[in-house]
């Protein structure tokens, strides 16, 4: 799947949301999505040059350099969860990456030696992550596309006695990162712009965390897919003025239900959270949930995890990589011990006054798999709410199947209501 077919997909998504009208901020989500996918479809031209760069890292760095940064297993997650590429799967496995690896990341590889998208001027990867999938599919990629590629040093751990370290220690990295990017594209850091994005950013992080929180209310005004769209369009387009007014009209939007007593889901009934990723290919999963059960997830990776609102941005730089440790949800779920994830998710379970607990082991995913009985064991004893374990795959329909997926969770709700 070609950019300019995603282009052309949100170009049917916005004439069908303008209508038929619903939510303002739908609408200004599906424009931003539309508007990022077709910058990326122009660098084909050679007109900006583009970097390749990990799903974990935020764009404010390199809008600030006029460059277009494109997150390739975020675009295989979305074109997969179209029903399209499967065949970049059984590519990326006749290359020789390993199938038991995260399907986004194989079929990533599938895509490259495809050679449909455009290439990369320089990448930029993490250094030993957890995520070990996510650093080979890198290295694989830098050879493919024989691009010049650096690897960015990220801390993982971020407790207050070491935070301070920490930050400094990733303040040098990135400055180290800007060096090489300058040096191999061409691009010149402004650090005027840099500051004048991550003042965006500052705005844009206030409304998540208040748009999150807002889901403590009884009922929940926003339904599991409502929730988990504030994600993506922090990727694509973190530090961008136009975002401020995508979170502001879902905060007003969420606000006006709140205000009501209105809930997203009509008789709202449970009260889900949950830890790992989705099956994104199978979101009707939540939507069946919602209708069958009244069953609503109010926690989730955007509010389980304490994150910081950002501060100073007077020193752009130090105040980037301090986002990145402490405010940046797409990292602080992978940067940190089990325990801490444990303990926090246990702790929202009672403040949103949570009753169920789905937790979606996803099969190429070693450290999803790897917590789940810390997790688990943690969140039974602190609140004495059982889990389900979903085996499911978040990408690859073939793994688990639809059907198993739905029987798995119904035996689960069916024991709940038992209950």
């Amino acid at each position: 799947m070609r950019i300019e077919e995603m282009v052309r997909f949100f170009d049917k998504r916005l004439q069908y949301i303008q209508t038929h009208p619903e939510r303002k901020s739908r609408e200004l989500h599906t424009q931003i999505m539309r508007a990022y996918y077709q910058r990326v479809a122009d660098s084909f031209r050679g007109e900006v040059p583009l970097a390749w760069i990990s799903i974990i890292l935020p764009p404010e760095l390199f809008l600030s350099m006029d460059l277009i940064h494109f997150v390739a297993e975020n675009y295989t997650i979305q074109m997969l969860a179209m029903g399209k590429g499967q065949q970049y799967f059984d590519i990326g496995a006749q290359y020789g990456f390993p199938t038991e690896a995260c399907s986004p990341h194989l079929a990533t590889i599938g895509i490259a030696k495809a050679g449909i998208l455009p290439a990369p001027k320089v990448m930029i990867g993490i250094a030993a992550p957890p995520c070990d999938s996510m650093t080979t599919m890198f290295e694989n990629l830098s050879h493919i596309y024989k691009c010049p590629t650096f690897w960015l040093d990220w801390p993982y751990r971020d407790e207050a006695d070491i935070g301070e370290e920490a930050i400094q220690h990733f303040k040098r990295e990135l400055e180290e990162m800007v060096e090489f990017v300058e040096e191999h594209s061409g691009a010149r850091l402004n650090h005027k712009r840099l500051q004048e994005f991550l003042e965006i950013s500052k705005i844009t992080q206030d409304y998540y965390l208040k748009i999150h929180e807002l889901r403590k209310n009884i009922p929940s005004p926003l339904n599991t897919r409502e929730a988990y769209a504030t994600f993506g369009i922090r990727i694509t387009s973190e530090g961008k003025p136009e975002t401020i007014e995508y979170y502001e009209n879902l905060y007003q939007e969420a606000m006006d239900k709140v205000e009501r007593g209105i809930g997203a889901v009509d008789g709202e009934r449970h009260r889900m959270i949950s830890c790992g990723g989705y099956p994104f290919w199978y979101l009707k999963l939540f939507d069946w949930l919602e209708e069958e059960y009244k069953a609503v997830m109010v926690v989730d990776i955007h509010n389980f995890i304490q994150l910081e609102r950002i501060g100073d941005t007077s020193d752009p730089l130090e105040c980037l990589a301090r986002k990145m440790v402490k405010s940046w949800v797409a990292a602080k779920s992978l940067m940190r011990p089990y325990g801490y994830t444990a303990d926090e998710l246990a702790q929202r379970a009672l403040e949103y006054k949570a009753d169920s607990f789905l937790y979606f082991a996803h099969f190429g995913c070693k450290q999803g798999c790897g917590r789940f009985r810390v997790v688990l064991d943690t969140v039974k004893e602190k609140t004495g709410i059982p889990a389900v374990i979903v085996d499911m795959d978040i990408a690859n329909p073939t793994i688990v199947t639809a059907p198993q997926i739905q029987a798995r969770v119904k035996q689960y709700f069916q024991m709940l209501e038992a209950r």
